[in-house]
């Protein structure tokens, strides 16, 4: 494994939590994630250099170059997670295991479980599309462990079966308790 391929790895992954910051902010305001990347506060859309995932936070002082607001600091940390996330996962699945499937798969899940967190603390909001994501990477799994111990069937079970206890503890507590993409998400978490 050479240093140049841990590099690239590290810095796909801070595109890839940039990129997840957008997905984060626009599915919970209930935006489409069409179009190009705006100032948070003015609106003005931003140029190539003011896009460059952590740098241009740096290079900025934290502060918009268009109307000098402060700027989130959920943008670097959100960019230097990912790209950490996929350095580890880069090593344990491809790396140490040499498959591709579960290197594809997890990088997947991982990002959607980054923006889960994130919406959910930020806007206490779980965005549906993340879920899926989350599904649809969950997915490769299942025809990649078709023949090991823990089948379909019995995941789609777990699924169920956390998914009726959330609903049943959000139910009895009339969603003041968790909300219902809580519920979603134990379904998720258990197929």
């Amino acid at each position: 494994m050479s240093e140049v391929s841990l590099v690239l790895v590290f810095i796909f992954g801070l595109c890839i939590g940039s990129f997840l910051n957008v997905v984060i902010d626009r599915l919970s305001e209930g935006k489409t994630l069409m179009g190009r990347s705006m100032c948070d506060y003015c609106e003005r859309v931003l140029r190539p250099l003011e896009l460059v995932p952590v740098l241009s936070f740096l290079v900025q002082r934290g502060f918009s170059t268009c109307c000098g607001k402060k700027l989130s600091w959920q943008y670097p940390s959100v960019e230097l997670l990912t790209g950490v996330v996929f350095l580890t996962v880069w090593f344990e699945a491809f790396v140490q295991r040499g498959d591709v499937v579960l290197t594809v798969a997890s990088l997947g899940i991982a990002s959607a479980l980054i923006v889960i967190t994130i919406a959910d603390l930020k806007y206490r909001i779980i965005p549906d599309a993340a879920l899926i994501a989350m599904m649809v990477f969950t997915s490769l799994l299942f025809g990649h462990d078709l023949f090991k111990t823990w089948p379909f069937l019995d995941r789609a079970l777990a699924g169920a079966v956390l998914f009726s206890g959330m609903a049943v503890i959000y139910a009895a507590t009339r969603g003041r308790g968790l909300g219902f993409g809580d519920v979603k998400f134990a379904g998720v978490i258990g197929y």
